[in-house]
């Protein structure tokens, strides 16, 4: 079954069909009878991240990497959306304004977001503090015990 939902799901994404229509949808898959879905449960790939057509915007902005509660509060104030207002409710004008909104702010999301965090880290390193020099052992960073609790510290690196 999850086979298939996947499937589905990268039909979909291939075609592009997966931002607002909800009309009912057939797929034929080699060797299976036609499967027979609604297009409005599929997720929708906003700034690359998929937000799920279910949840009031407040909660699917909280998916994507960098964008907290209180930044989704924000955007949807600046934009006039209300916070129950559902993924798939939204428009494609919508949709552009919320991108142009975020791109314009200097949030920092997804891929940026974590360059910036990993150039931090390699700075540290770098210049050789304390904390980088834990990090290069694998050694806990903020100062937790090692005697007995370091194993998972240990792992990441």
């Amino acid at each position: 079954m999850k086979k298939l939902k996947l499937l589905k799901f990268n039909f979909f994404r291939k075609c592009g069909l997966n931002w607002l229509k909800r009309q009912p949808v057939t797929l034929n898959i080699a060797g299976s009878s036609p499967v027979f879905f609604d297009i409005k449960f599929i997720m929708i790939y906003l700034l690359e991240t998929e937000l799920p057509n279910k949840n009031s915007i407040t909660i699917a902005l909280k998916k994507i990497y960098g964008i907290g509660k209180f930044n989704s509060i924000d955007l949807c104030k600046k934009l006039g959306f209300s916070k129950t207002l559902k993924i798939s409710d939204l428009t494609v004008e919508q949709k552009n304004k919320l991108i142009k909104l975020i791109n314009e702010s200097k949030i920092l999301i997804n891929s940026s977001l974590i360059l910036v965090k990993n150039k931090n880290k390699k700075k540290l390193v770098e210049i050789k503090l304390y904390r980088g020099i834990r990090r290069i052992k694998g050694f806990p960073v903020r100062g937790q015990r090692t005697r007995s609790n370091a194993k998972t510290a240990k792992k990441i690196v």
